[in-house]
């Protein structure tokens, strides 16, 4: 009978990896080094099946990131975008208010 594995995940640094099952229910992340409790499983099987679906699952948790960053950027960008169209017209306000005062103080003059 060959060694069974399970598919664990960092509550650090959200990366799932492959574990061997032990009598312990504690792990450290080979990431970022945190000691941790088994919670949740995520998989289990032969080292080389688990493997993959550790690559699946990352892949995956990747693609979602990428995916949230693109989403943040094209957000900034089109608050940029607004920004600078609605600049001109507040500057405009701003000269009109001002041309506006100086009118009405020249009248009462």
């Amino acid at each position: 009978m060959g060694q069974e594995f399970h598919v664990v995940r960092c509550f650090s640094c959200q990366s799932f990896q492959v574990q061997q099952v032990k009598k312990v229910n504690r792990w450290t992340c080979k990431l970022c080094g945190k000691k941790q409790t088994l919670l949740k499983e995520f998989g289990r099987g032969s080292g080389a099946d688990c493997r993959r679906h550790v690559q699946k699952l990352n892949a995956m948790r990747g693609a979602m990131m990428e995916e949230q960053e693109h989403d943040t950027w094209s957000l900034c960008k089109q608050a940029e975008e607004e920004e600078e169209e609605t600049e001109p017209e507040e500057e405009q306000q701003v000269i009109r208010s001002q041309v506006d005062r100086f009118e009405y103080k020249g009248l009462k003059m």
